[in-house]
């Protein structure tokens, strides 16, 4: 039976990044190697036109991030019972219903041996009046209580991988590597309940990156990494399917592009105290608008 991913009810699910992420690399990337075949109507970019002579190297792409958030954060005192509202607060009680996120990814290759860092950075602020009361860090917020929240969920993540070519045009690198979650939370009430908790979390990673050249200017990447499996604290995921162009320069000199596309972004921590800190977070569907630097 396949692993199911429960956010805000038992009409809200979604699957984690560790089971959702192969399946889709998989898909996507035999889709790819379908398109980049002679049947293909689109007209890829030959070998010498995509760098191949090349020894080394690299890019940087900065993107904003934008979508609905759903999900909550379940923060107990010591993992003591009693000292927090399972499954709660929702993300929406707090006032968290959209965020706008920036992503920066930097790859540096050298004889299609790639390196990979990823920061992707989760900060803000919201305020909302409680419709329903809960426990967090053992401080009572009640029922129409005015809360405000900061935050902080960030993630960065580090990966190996090596570049194939299995098609004319198509390049795919898997991708290993691991995962840090650096997560605060700060809420108050106009009651004088303060209820704060930060922590710092690491996990595996695995994915895939594919490229396909549409043309000599346009290409269609898509990107996925998370968490490989179960049995982890923490799952952090994310998937990328953008359009690519290539406003100046070529693939043997430094070139600007522009890229954009849907996305989404998963993160969920559990714990093993006896009432665990429990966190699920999911950005979807995100719209992903960026600039990249090729050199």
């Amino acid at each position: 039976m396949a692993a199911r991913f429960e956010l805000d009810g038992p009409g809200s699910r979604v699957p984690p990044a560790s089971t959702a992420a192969p399946a889709v690399a998989a898909a996507v990337v035999a889709a790819l190697l379908a398109c980049g075949g002679p049947g293909c109507a689109l007209e890829p970019a030959h070998e010498a036109d995509r760098g191949e002579g090349r020894a080394w190297r690299g890019r940087i792409d900065v993107a904003a991030r934008a979508g609905p958030a759903r999900g909550f954060l379940q923060v107990p005192a010591g993992g003591k019972p009693g000292t927090a509202t399972k499954g709660r607060p929702r993300l929406s009680e707090l006032g968290i219903d959209d965020l706008f996120t920036v992503r920066t990814v930097a790859t540096g290759e050298v004889e299609r041996v790639a390196l990979r860092l990823d920061a992707w950075l989760v900060r803000g602020g919201a305020s909302e009046t409680l419709h329903d009361g809960f426990l967090l860090r053992r401080q009572p917020f009640a029922r129409g209580e005015r809360v405000r929240t900061s935050f902080r969920f960030d993630v960065y993540r580090l990966a190996l991988g090596y570049r194939f070519t299995p098609a004319d045009g198509l390049d795919v690198t898997p991708l290993a590597g691991f995962g840090l979650l650096d997560f605060g939370l700060d809420v108050s009430g106009d009651r004088r309940h303060r209820g704060r908790r930060s922590f710092r979390s690491g996990s595996p990673q695995l994915g895939v990156e594919a490229s396909l050249a549409l043309t000599e200017r346009l290409a269609l990447d898509f990107t996925v990494l998370g968490t490989p499996g179960p049995g982890f604290e923490t799952s952090v995921g994310s998937g990328d399917l953008v359009l690519r162009w290539r406003v100046l320069g070529d693939e043997d000199s430094p070139a600007l592009e522009l890229f954009g596309g849907p996305a989404i972004d998963i993160i969920d921590f559990e714990d093993s105290q006896r009432l665990p800190n429990h966190l699920r977070i999911l950005l979807a569907p995100e719209i992903a608008v960026g600039l990249s630097v090729r050199f």
